[in-house]
């Protein structure tokens, strides 16, 4: 499968302007740069933005990038807050091992490679806006959007990482100096929190995108992916933060109010009625770029000798375990994390589940890695988590006495791999030199996320059957036993809402629906 619309343009993104000023045939344009005149056409500005549009691969472009730039936000998102595991061995990446124990040194690259991706973004969205001045406003008004929707979400990402009191750097300041200065005091000291103009952006972009694309367009940003970036971008500036982080605000309706607009009327970037996937096998295989559920996906495409560029989607994504030719086996679920997915008999979270065995553990001697495959647990976890004894996509099933093969360090990351955005067997034996490439795109937001979004508004607003009807269609969602995992070698019997619906399961699958707000919220 080919992606329609190809962020291609890093050439054009790096390239300087030279303006214009004169008719002196002396006056010549540097050579590698690009007047703001020659692109000041709808074939020139859509060039320079397609180079903003790859600043939202945000990678650093060889197959050393770890993905800290990533919007998968792997390391400063899951394995900062303890659903990952950083990986391989403690000394690997010591880095990432300082974040991870919450160590946050002013030198460490990971912050500056984060810092310089959201910067890089915002100077390449401001490149757009600027030469977008020079078109006719009707025709600049799509490209505006695009560029600042671009601009909002690397903001976004640096408030998420650094704080809402990081610099935002307007068009002015960008037309005055190409790298300002921007000061994040004001005259009195005080921090300057940026929320508020991320939500400009995003509004904007929301008012002005259309609802979906067709053609080689496909792809692009639209409207319901900006007001899905801004319900977001609401829910964590209400957020108080104890008063910290100028958050606190209350935009919870405003929030709600996107949210249900999108589940009324939302569209993917293709035109399809959004809505979730039937299956959630899918959603993450090459097949899943292109389905109902895809709300903001950013798009990849290995094309030529891009292999090695595109090969860092394993540290954008989740870098990919051991077994994978010999990959280094960071970004390993946590045994807090892989627990949270253990049922009860009823098929619904179980509220032991922090102090319950964990589900995979070495035997008495050592040797081998034991997974419990017997107790009921929601047949989500082995689509998100790899683990023993259950088969891993096409590349067979990896067996616990093999643990070396699978699991560089199992004292310093435990016995889980991750799985989600890995490569195929088949997909990455069609990529020549880089078989941890793959060019599935990275999904954002999905319409699940929509709908959890949704749930929280619901419940802060104390309309408990609303949110639960949101989020039992997730859960229904997760009992259809047609994607589930199976394993003839080492059968089990999948029950949801309490009936025997697949056999052959590779672990006790048990998921039910809930008819009770307190069973679930």
């Amino acid at each position: 499968m080919k992606k329609s619309y190809i962020y291609s343009a890093l050439l054009v993104a790096g390239m300087g302007f030279a303006t214009s000023c004169s008719d002196d045939f002396m006056t010549l344009d540097p050579i590698g740069a690009v007047s703001e005149s020659t692109l000041a056409t709808e074939d020139g500005i859509d060039l320079l933005l397609a180079g903003a549009y790859t600043a939202l691969y945000a990678q650093e472009g060889h197959n050393w990038d770890m993905g800290y730039r990533s919007l998968s936000g792997w390391v400063f998102g899951d394995v900062i807050g303890g659903d990952a595991n950083k990986g391989s061995t403690a000394a690997d990446q010591p880095d990432a091992s300082n974040l991870e124990q919450w160590l946050f040194l002013d030198n460490n690259p990971y912050l500056a490679g984060k810092w310089t991706a959201c910067y890089e973004a915002v100077k390449r969205a401001n490149s757009v806006l600027k030469v977008a001045e020079l078109l006719d406003p009707s025709k600049a008004v799509t490209y505006q959007a695009q560029a600042r929707f671009i601009k909002g979400v690397q903001m976004f990402e640096a408030i998420k990482v650094f704080g809402a009191h990081v610099p935002y750097v307007t068009l002015e300041d960008f037309l005055a100096n190409t790298d300002p200065q921007v000061s994040n005091v004001d005259e009195n000291g005080n921090l300057i929190f940026v929320w508020d103009k991320v939500a400009e952006d995003f509004k904007f972009a929301a008012d002005n995108l259309p609802d979906s694309w067709d053609g080689e367009n496909k792809g692009r940003v639209t409207k319901w992916a900006a007001k899905a970036m801004l319900a977001k971008l609401y829910l964590y500036w209400s957020s108080p933060y104890n008063g910290k982080n100028g958050a606190g605000a209350n935009h919870w309706s405003d929030a709600y109010n996107l949210l249900k607009e999108i589940i009324a009327s939302g569209k993917t970037s293709d035109g399809k009625k959004a809505g979730l996937e039937p299956s959630y096998y899918k959603i993450f295989t090459p097949e899943g770029d292109w389905t109902s559920e895809n709300v903001f996906d950013v798009q990849y495409q290995i094309k030529d000798n891009t292999a090695w560029q595109v090969c860092t989607i394993n540290g954008s994504h989740a870098p990919a375990p051991q077994f994978i030719s010999g990959a280094w086996g960071f970004y390993q679920p946590s045994y807090q994390y892989t627990n949270s997915f253990i049922t009860d008999a009823n098929g619904l979270p179980a509220a032991d589940y922090l102090t319950h065995e964990v589900l995979c553990k070495m035997n008495a001697d050592g040797t081998a890695a034991v997974s419990d495959l017997d107790t009921y647990v929601d047949p989500r976890l082995d689509m998100t988590a790899g683990r023993f004894e259950v088969p891993y996509y096409d590349w067979g099933t990896p067996h616990g006495n093999e643990v070396g093969t699978y699991i560089r360090a199992v004292d310093n990351a435990g016995l889980f791999f991750n799985k989600k955005y890995n490569p195929m067997a088949s997909e990455a034996g069609a990529i020549n030199d880089c078989p941890l490439a793959s060019d599935k795109n990275l999904h954002v937001i999905r319409y699940a996320e929509v709908l959890l979004m949704a749930a929280e508004c619901a419940i802060h607003e104390g309309d408990y059957n609303t949110a639960l009807g949101y989020i039992n269609q997730i859960r229904s969602r997760a009992a259809n036993s047609a994607w589930w995992i199976k394993n003839d070698e080492n059968p089990h019997t999948g029950i949801a809402n309490g009936q025997v619906v697949a056999k052959n399961t590779a672990a006790n699958y048990r998921i039910s629906s809930s008819t009770s707000a307190a069973g679930v919220l």
